[in-house]
């Protein structure tokens, strides 16, 4: 499952005690990975995993991982089952894992634009990229909201992302006000929706979108927007259960990409039936 958490400090160094804080708030998210934990931070950012291997299980996968000389680090939950396709296109990079998250890492400081990265991941997302050279943080998350991300701008312009709010909330503080547009979601739908949160002040990123952060600085942007692919005209019969069958496939394919053994469940709803004969 995977989990993380960033901070990124408008202004002054990070001391002591608030690193404390922070590193005590990524204990909370233990459960998401208990195979590993590591740390990493520099003068005013922060940022923690906790990591479930399932690919590139040596040393060599942990994160936070750097890129481009250490000026940028990554922070990744999730997994990109086209990866091994992308690092062909990388043509010239070298590479130090054979996990997802380094392919993602050297694309990221390739782009000019995120955008054209996103676009081009198969999968299911959430991550922090930091580049501390400019002072920026993007986060992203995938297009159907398959993995969490959360997040939350304090009065003085810090952020803070992660991966629960439990996490978020350790830094808050014990008076955090339960929101009342959460709240009144909570009662109408049965749920929350994103970008809101039952808390005050913390917000989820939509599915799809994309966040950008600069000295207190805070956009949120939308990356993704479906489109029908293929033949405009109507299917049906045989050949829609065809192209059903090979588009299932073709996605049960791609998810058994892992260096640790698959287990599958079927619930016996429409997805598991459609796959069954």
């Amino acid at each position: 499952m995977c989990g993380f958490i960033g901070w990124f400090q408008n202004g002054g160094g990070l001391d002591d005690g608030r690193r404390q804080r922070l590193s005590q708030a990524l204990n909370l998210i233990t459960h998401r990975g208990p195979d590993d934990g590591s740390e990493a931070g520099g003068p005013g950012w922060y940022m923690g995993f906790r990591r479930l291997a399932i690919q590139d299980l040596s040393p060599a996968g942990r994160q936070p991982m750097r890129f481009a000389g250490d000026r940028c680090t990554l922070t990744f939950n999730g997994e990109i089952y086209n990866f091994r396709e992308l690092r062909e296109t990388l043509a010239g990079a070298t590479f130090h894992s054979t996990g997802d998250t380094e392919v993602l890492g050297r694309m990221l400081e390739r782009a000019s634009e995120p955008e054209q990265v996103l676009r081009r991941l198969r999968g299911m997302f959430a991550f922090a990229w930091w580049n501390e050279e400019s002072g920026t943080l993007l986060a992203a998350r995938d297009p159907f909201g398959i993995k969490p991300l959360y997040y939350r701008l304090f009065p003085d312009g810090s952020l803070m992302v992660g991966s629960e709010i439990k996490a978020l909330r350790k830094m808050m503080g014990p008076d955090t006000a339960i929101s009342r547009a959460g709240l009144a979601e909570y009662f109408r739908w049965g749920a929350v929706q994103a970008p809101h949160t039952i808390y005050d002040g913390v917000k989820c990123l939509p599915p799809g979108h994309l966040l950008r952060w600069s000295a207190g600085d805070l956009q949120v942007e939308r990356y993704f927007v479906p489109e029908w692919p293929g033949k405009s005209e109507r299917v049906g019969g045989k050949a829609a259960l065809d192209l059903t069958r090979e588009v299932v496939s073709q996605s049960v394919k791609a998810h058994l990409v892992s260096d640790v053994p698959v287990g599958v469940f079927l619930s016996g709803g429409l997805d598991s039936t459609s796959w069954s004969r």
